[in-house]
């Protein structure tokens, strides 16, 4: 897992990352105008938000959640995918409901530009 991100990679390398993916349409010749792309938080919330914090794609509308989501707003001319690893075993309580929901959330906002993929 983890090509892209990873907890244990410090979040300025996982900034590095989007910008160079970012640019895959211009690269490739296809695709969306901009890819965010983010994999295996492993319910670590606080990651997740920083992730969030420091992506061109996202942004935190809110925290206040009923049910601990999160609002997200995802920019235009942004798709955003997540390859898999949204919750882990242990770790903070809460954490990976938390990540889980909100990436639900997040899909049925923006359902044509959202993809949740499943695995590890």
């Amino acid at each position: 897992g983890g090509a892209w991100s990873h907890p244990d990679v410090p979040l300025d390398s996982v900034g590095a990352r989007m910008t160079t993916l970012s640019t895959c349409r211009t690269t490739l010749g296809f695709g969306p105008d901009r890819v965010c792309f983010l994999t295996d938080v492993e319910g670590n919330f606080e990651y997740f938000l920083a992730f969030v914090e420091l992506s061109e794609a996202l942004s935190l509308m809110s925290t206040d959640g009923a049910d601990g989501a999160v609002d997200l707003e995802l920019a235009e001319g942004w798709v955003f995918v997540f390859g898999g690893g949204a919750v882990d075993k242990g770790g903070a309580v809460g954490g990976s409901i938390r990540v889980a929901r909100s990436l639900v959330a997040l899909k049925h906002k923006y359902p044509q530009r959202v993809c949740l993929l499943v695995g590890s």
